[in-house]
């Protein structure tokens, strides 16, 4: 019986062991991959109201890329020597601007783990967008949005894909 408990504990402790992961690497400089020059490649504005009450996605979700020409926009965000977000850029030669500012300077409110860009024009206004994610950064795809509030409340929401 002793040495059934034996092989037992034995045969517990060796199915318990874990292989070692793999270092994951070093850290993604996300300044240093959100600078660059953007092509716009998709506008979508999404109905907040209408996903609310749960209405059919063609209700919810609308493309503009088209149909707003959209299609030669470009947005440049340059970084400094040091690798920090420097001057911007946007290009939009018959497209509808998206910052309303031309140009002037970007910044990210975390450089570690942005959630916010703020582009600012050399009077002081400014315009922030969210970043969606990270996922396709490092293949060259960037998404960011801005909802027009009401009370508070997002009412409209434009989805913005980039492509480098």
């Amino acid at each position: 019986m002793k040495n059934i408990i034996l092989i037992m504990f034995f045969l517990a402790a060796i199915a318990s062991c874990r292989p070692e992961f793999e270092d994951i690497g070093e850290p993604v400089d996300r300044a240093a991959g959100l600078s660059g020059t953007w092509t716009l490649s998709s506008v979508i504005q999404v109905d907040e109201k209408a996903v609310s009450k749960g209405y059919p996605d063609f209700v919810q979700r609308i493309e503009l890329t088209e149909r707003a020409g959209f299609n030669d926009y470009q947005l440049v965000l340059n970084q400094s020597d040091s690798g920090n977000p420097s001057s911007f850029e946007e290009r939009a030669t018959d497209a509808p601007t998206i910052l309303g500012i031309s140009q002037g300077s970007w910044s990210l409110d975390d450089p570690d783990y942005p959630k916010e860009i703020t582009f600012t024009n050399p009077e002081g206004g400014s315009f922030t967008l969210i970043v969606g994610t990270y996922l396709g950064l490092s293949e060259g795809e960037l998404n960011l949005s801005f909802s027009r509030m009401v009370d508070e409340e997002p009412i409209v929401t434009y989805e913005y894909k980039f492509i480098k």
